[in-house]
């Protein structure tokens, strides 16, 4: 995350944690930084595994598309962002607790603008 945030050309990151007692650890652990944002189709990006706008580009970490997804998913089992570009806002939602809630094995994605 702080390297996602260095990439975007933040020039502020605040990292700090939330209590939250129906979470494993008992915290929510949240990053907020200024940079350029993602707008929606960017957005895809961040649960695509293997997949990084960031090939090609003079960025040392981020070019091979899994360490968000995976490192989220091994400090916690759900993870939202939240991101604004051009004054469009994006949510993505990546949760475990849910895929096991449910017993499911498949997510089907639908990108919705409004």
């Amino acid at each position: 995350m702080v390297d996602n945030a260095r990439d975007a050309g933040s020039t502020c990151l605040n990292i700090y944690t939330i209590p939250c007692e129906n979470v494993r650890g008992g915290f929510l652990l949240c990053f907020l930084d200024n940079g350029i944002g993602m707008d929606p189709v960017e957005a895809t990006t961040v649960i695509t595994f293997g997949k990084s706008l960031k090939r090609g580009v003079e960025s040392m970490i981020g070019q091979y598309g899994n360490g968000l997804k995976s490192g989220s998913m091994r400090i916690g089992n759900d993870m939202i962002l939240f991101t604004k570009k051009d004054s469009v806002v994006t949510s993505v939602l990546m949760s475990r607790t849910f895929l096991e809630e449910k017993n499911l094995e498949q997510v089907c994605i639908i990108f919705s603008e409004s």
